[in-house]
């Protein structure tokens, strides 16, 4: 007696129509060329992502370029467009302004404007050439050495200027000479400062001697300062601040005798055509 499980295998397969052995044939070869090209497909792959890894380790660590520095790589095919600019908006308002309102003139000039004038003098005083201004023999510093006493310093002085206005000849002759010199800022009130002090400290003796008449009448700041070298030799010198302008002059002659005060006044007025303070 057969087998009970080959017999039931035997009942349900005696019915199943199997395929000549011609097709059976034809179907295991088309699936044997599918196993190889699926075998050869894998295989590339595999190479593909070996080479890629080797390639990827030679590179090394990704480099990150920093913001506003350029990579050192080769420059792209496509070549860049510069940046668009904005024009530059005209200056106006202020600017324009303030450049208007600069000074004709540099601001170290020492102009004929700044002088006093012949006519600030009276009626026939004249500039005389700049040959005949002397040795500066009538300055504060003169004086202090012609009566034996240590000089005032002039601190900060970057420029000056010397002019002589005269009229008439002989015994009649009147003249004033004057100087104008611009100060470094803030220097020229110190002046005043240091020549007080040493007109207070100066004491010749012998009949010289040098005294401050009157100040502070003119001007930011004056004074006037008689001097005595002796033997009857007396004057007088005004000097007048304005700003970091600083002006001397001495008078002499019949129609000047009193007009010291008057004149450091248009003295002070003229020197503001070099300096902001007026």
């Amino acid at each position: 007696m057969p087998d009970p499980l080959f017999q039931t295998l035997f009942d349900d397969t005696e019915a199943v129509p199997w395929a000549p052995t011609g097709t059976v044939r034809d179907r295991a070869r088309t699936r044997t060329r599918r196993t190889r090209a699926a075998a050869l497909a894998a295989a590339t792959v595999a190479v593909v992502m070996v080479v890629g890894g080797v390639a990827l380790a030679g590179r090394g660590p990704e480099k990150h370029v920093q913001p506003g520095i350029s990579p050192t790589a080769a420059p792209s095919a496509t070549p860049s467009q510069p940046a668009p600019t904005t024009p530059a908006a005209p200056t106006t308002g202020a600017s324009s302004t303030s450049a208007s309102s600069q000074p004709a003139v540099e601001p170290t000039a020492l102009i004929d404007s700044l002088f006093l004038q012949p006519s600030d003098l009276g009626t026939g005083f004249k500039v005389a050439p700049e040959t005949d201004l002397g040795s500066g023999d009538w300055t504060t510093e003169f004086v202090f050495s012609a009566i034996g006493c240590s000089g005032s310093r002039v601190p900060g002085q970057i420029e000056r200027r010397d002019r002589s206005v005269h009229k008439g000849t002989g015994q009649s002759a009147e003249s004033v000479g004057q100087y104008v010199a611009r100060h470094k800022p803030g220097t020229a009130a110190q002046y005043f400062d240091d020549l007080r002090a040493k007109i207070a400290a100066c004491q010749p003796g012998n009949g010289k001697g040098i005294r401050i008449k009157a100040q502070r009448f003119a001007g930011q700041d004056s004074l006037r300062i008689e001097y005595n070298f002796g033997d009857g030799w007396v004057g007088d010198l005004i000097v007048v601040r304005q700003g970091d302008l600083v002006t001397q002059f001495t008078f002499g002659g019949p129609s000047l005798a009193d007009q010291g005060t008057a004149l450091a006044r248009k003295a002070a007025s003229r020197m503001c055509n070099g300096t902001p303070v007026c």
